[in-house]
């Protein structure tokens, strides 16, 4: 099993991500410490939104590529391109602008989070995290076109 480990100290999470490339479906625990432990869905996407920004803009001010290992050559060669972890606009992602759009998308529907199996509600509904639970975030897909 792949793991990557999410910096902090605090509570340790398995969020579940397909693997990038994969063609059998193959989902990865992927090691998140929360620093803070969050007490609503709304607090829980603010949080790990938060995380996931600040690592967009670190990876964002690189200007040097990571070494290449052979499992990210294997995944790379799946997918049927090669990236070098490098972002060559250098944009910056705005925190607060994205936490609104995390909020805007699951109020949608884009996206929906399940704890342990069991789908959270609305941004205000209170969670329990422990040690150890599973977090899974699943994308919706909208298709368009007719049905016959």
């Amino acid at each position: 099993m792949h793991e990557k480990i999410i910096q902090g100290e605090a509570m340790k999470i398995n969020i579940n991500i397909k693997h990038i490339g994969s063609d059998k479906n193959a989902v990865d625990k992927v090691l998140f410490y929360f620093d803070q432990i969050p007490s609503t869905v709304g607090e829980l996407i603010t949080i790990i939104t938060e995380k996931c920004v600040n690592d967009h803009n670190e990876r964002a001010s690189k200007t040097e590529p990571e070494p290449m290992t052979e499992e990210y050559l294997r995944d790379m060669e799946s997918v049927g391109r090669f990236t070098f972890g490098l972002d060559y606009n250098g944009n910056l992602q705005d925190r607060s602008d994205a936490i609104k759009n995390a909020f805007q998308c699951y109020e949608d529907g884009l996206f929906r989070i399940f704890l342990n199996d069991e789908e959270l509600g609305s941004l205000s509904d209170s969670i329990k995290l422990c040690e150890d639970d599973d977090l899974t975030f699943i994308r919706l897909t909208m298709l368009s076109g007719r049905v016959w």
